[in-house]
C-alpha cells in the first residue's frame, strides 16, 4: 500500500496558497503528464460530490476521479480556518 494513501496514520503536512498568476504550463518531453488543469474551489467541490472532475479545455474533454482524502481535508481545514470562503 501506498504510505500515503490516507488510509494509514502517517502524518502529511498541509499548506495553502493563494494563486496570484496563471501561466501557461509547458511540461518537458520527458514527462508523462496528460494536461495541466486549472479548477476552482467550487468545481473541485461539485467534483467531490460527483466523485470526478470533468475538463473541457476546448481541445477535447476528460474525466478523472476525484477521491483525493488529502485535499478533502485540506478544503475543510482552509474552510475551518477562514483561509477560503
Amino acid at each position: 500500500m501506498n504510505p500515503d494513501s490516507g488510509m494509514t496514520s502517517s502524518v502529511v503536512p498541509v499548506f495553502a496558497a493563494k494563486v496570484v498568476k496563471q501561466e501557461n504550463a509547458s511540461p518537458e518531453d520527458s514527462e508523462a503528464i496528460a494536461a495541466v488543469e486549472a479548477f476552482s474551489l467550487e468545481e473541485i467541490k461539485q467534483g467531490f460530490v460527483a466523485g470526478r472532475l470533468v475538463s473541457n479545455n476546448g481541445k477535447e474533454s476528460f474525466e478523472a476521479y476525484l477521491r483525493d482524502p488529502f485535499l478533502s481535508f485540506a478544503i475543510l481545514l482552509a474552510e475551518t480556518k477562514n483561509v477560503v470562503r
